[in-house]
């Protein structure tokens, strides 16, 4: 269960737009980035991108790509 209501919210968002995007996208020129999150998370999240098909850098390039187009706004 999750201890903060904001929070929550926003990564039941997440999820629903993941779920949108849920198949292989192409690679182009990359960059690197590197995040310390706690190791559970890190779990459920590749399983999660697994059910997807999705790798967590793909999932993690379609997050940014959505808050940078919603910042746009």
């Amino acid at each position: 269960m999750c201890s903060c209501p904001f929070l929550c919210t926003i990564v039941h968002e997440v999820v629903k737009m993941l779920e949108k995007h849920a198949k292989p996208r192409k690679r182009g020129d990359t960059a690197t980035i590197t995040a310390r999150v706690p190791k559970e998370i890190l779990e459920r999240f590749r399983e999660y991108c697994r059910q997807l098909n999705l790798t967590p850098s793909e999932a993690v390039a379609i997050l940014i790509e959505k808050e940078l187009e919603e910042a746009k706004k």
